[in-house]
């Protein structure tokens, strides 16, 4: 972890969020007393704020990457169960509500739970629903969720004219540079926090890679799951996210620094 939080350092990173995916229940107990240990320490380069459980409470057939045997339906005691005892200061939770209930309701746990939509087929109508029961966020939008249809408007559209905060991943792969476009001049530089869903392998040699308990491909820039082909995280360091989201959009100074450090600040302790 000190590796990490020195390189992220070089990429001009202050703070950040450290991510799991869906995995045995055991693996994310042991993942979270971790990172809970962890923060006990005074990190050498860019400090650890939080979690971003990404798994295992999304939808399967949004799943991404994630494996399928290890993802479950939302069940708040199950989180509870995980965070109990946890003096994490701020938890991320990804979600694909299946039930009335959702991560911001009658919860336990006493840090800053942030609740995020995402690798959710959830409808237009469901997930402004979630939006009006408190879900702020879009977990690295367009990515894993229901698109936008004419006849079944889906989480992008819900993202688009709500005012949902919505992560955009700019690679130039997962989100298309004029979508990044589009979306910045209609959301605004309020509503958007600039993240780069990296893994392990960036800074590594092309080749082989075992991740998410599945072997991977980097390759070509980005990093896919042999299992069916999809993206499965990026290599992007944030430093270039920055360059890039300041060429597509011709953003501001002030703009920029809202999206990449103001935004996500405002959300955590």
């Amino acid at each position: 972890m000190d590796d990490f939080s020195l390189n992220l350092a070089s990429e001009g990173v202050t703070s950040f969020f450290i991510s799991c995916v869906a995995d045995k229940l055991s693996k994310l107990e042991n993942f979270l007393k971790f990172v809970d240990n962890y923060l006990k320490k005074s990190s050498p380069g860019a400090r650890l704020i939080g979690v971003h459980l990404e798994g295992p409470f999304i939808d399967q057939e949004k799943r991404g990457a994630h494996p399928l045997k290890f993802i479950l339906p939302w069940d708040r005691l199950l989180l509870d169960r995980l965070l109990k005892k946890k003096r994490i200061p701020n938890i991320i939770v990804t979600y694909h509500p299946s039930s009335e209930d959702s991560p911001l309701l009658k919860s336990s746990y006493s840090g800053n739970l942030i609740a995020s939509l995402g690798h959710s087929s959830l409808g237009f109508k469901s997930a402004i629903a979630e939006f009006k029961k408190g879900t702020k966020r879009i977990t690295h939008f367009y990515n894993a969720v229901s698109g936008f249809s004419h006849r079944r408007p889906g989480i992008v559209l819900a993202g688009l004219v709500y005012p949902f905060v919505v992560e955009l991943i700019v690679d130039g792969i997962h989100v298309d540079p004029e979508v990044v476009k589009f979306t910045y001049e209609l959301k605004g530089p309020k509503k958007i926090i600039l993240v780069t869903d990296s893994v392990f392998v960036k800074g590594l040699p092309d080749g082989k890679y075992f991740f998410a308990n599945q072997e991977v491909l980097k390759e070509n820039g980005k990093i896919i799951s042999l299992r069916d082909g999809c993206l499965a995280g990026s290599i992007l360091r944030f430093d270039e996210a920055v360059r890039n989201m300041a060429k597509i959009t011709n953003c501001s100074l002030s703009d920029l620094s809202r999206i990449t450090s103001i935004n996500p600040l405002k959300m955590t302790n």
